[in-house]
């Protein structure tokens, strides 16, 4: 189902949505019937106000999952965000690198990260795989996926009894979690419904 918005705005990480009170009612039951979790629909109710609106700051929002590092896997990311954790994963260790294959249409950036634990070659014939997410705008759930592989690399790479530990050091793995940066960031402020790039040709 799709909602008409009376107003909708995002400034200084604050979240303000609009919504008829007929409107609400129905966006709450779809909501229900998805089988959302019960604290997401209490915090919804919380902060929906008399008028039918909807006002929820980052801080607030950002309450479960969180990582000790402050990000939420568990929630939807802007670009920003999406480019700050690659470039704060890739920091971290010296076998993770992000490299800039490209800008879009819209001059956002590209990025691709390479997770090599024996650069120039420990392993004999080792095999290469290159993951890639999202090239739909609206694909937020492979974009999370690719950026949860990276955590999982991240925490377990250099863990010898883990099961990532051969698959990053048996392999060099290319991971490519936003091939559309244009796209996805217009589903998030404009229209969750489109799939395209924004180059009008």
């Amino acid at each position: 189902t799709q909602y008409a918005l009376t107003s909708f705005s995002l400034a200084d990480n604050i979240l303000n949505i609009a919504l008829d009170e007929v409107l609400y009612n129905d966006f709450r039951s779809d909501l229900e019937n998805a089988a959302i979790d019960s604290n997401d629909l209490k915090l919804l109710d919380e902060y929906k106000l008399e008028t039918g609106s909807l006002t929820i700051t980052e801080d607030e929002y950002l309450t479960n999952n969180t990582d000790p590092d402050g990000y939420d896997l568990g929630k939807v990311w802007d670009l920003d965000t999406i480019y700050n954790y690659i470039n704060y994963t890739t920091s971290q260790v010296e076998w993770m690198e992000v490299m800039e294959i490209g800008y879009s249409y819209m001059n956002n950036s590209i990025p691709v990260v390479k997770v090599d634990r024996y650069p120039g070659g420990r392993w004999q014939n080792r095999r290469v795989y290159v993951f890639m997410a999202a090239w739909q705008g609206t694909d937020w759930v492979s974009i999370k996926a690719l950026l949860s592989m990276l955590d999982m690399i991240l925490k377990y790479g250099e863990d010898t009894y883990s099961e990532v530990h051969p698959l990053v050091t048996r392999n060099i793995i290319y991971i490519l979690p936003l091939p559309n940066p244009d796209g996805y960031q217009h589903t998030i402020t404009k229209n969750r419904f489109w799939t395209k790039n924004m180059n009008p040709i």
